[in-house]
């Protein structure tokens, strides 16, 4: 099998050892806020699994807005993180002055509404 990662080929990236490969996705870590929101996505995405209703727009705010109440009772420590970054509003106008679909809610209902999307695809809803 050919390296990928070898300088001697030409290439730019170091080499890696087969076993830091190997073991590589395996050892992943993710932030803790990752691993306090992810089952409240798993949780909501078994829901939407068993209805098996299209989803629309409307529907992800929702679902998003849901995650983010149940987190912040959960959790009120993630509340306070999540009122740290709040939306700039000249960020915003100057969005909606080019006609552009800014949706930005915050950045931890971003990263909700990310997350969330990533296990739907992942489930190939």
């Amino acid at each position: 099998m050919k390296n990928y990662y070898s300088m001697q080929e030409g290439e730019f990236l170091p080499s890696i050892d087969s076993t830091v490969k190997n073991n590589f996705a395996s050892d992943i870590t993710y932030p803790e806020i990752y691993y306090k929101v992810q089952p409240f996505i798993i949780f909501s995405c078994d829901q939407l699994e068993s209805c098996r209703h299209i989803i629309t727009q409307d529907m992800l705010d929702q679902i998003g807005d849901d995650i983010y109440t149940k987190v912040c009772i959960m959790y009120p420590d993630l509340e306070e993180y999540a009122n740290q970054y709040p939306m700039k509003l000249s960020v915003e106008s100057a969005q909606r002055s080019r006609g552009g679909m800014f949706r930005r809610r915050g950045l931890f209902r971003d990263f909700i509404d990310l997350l969330l999307i990533n296990e739907l695809f992942r489930r190939a809803f």
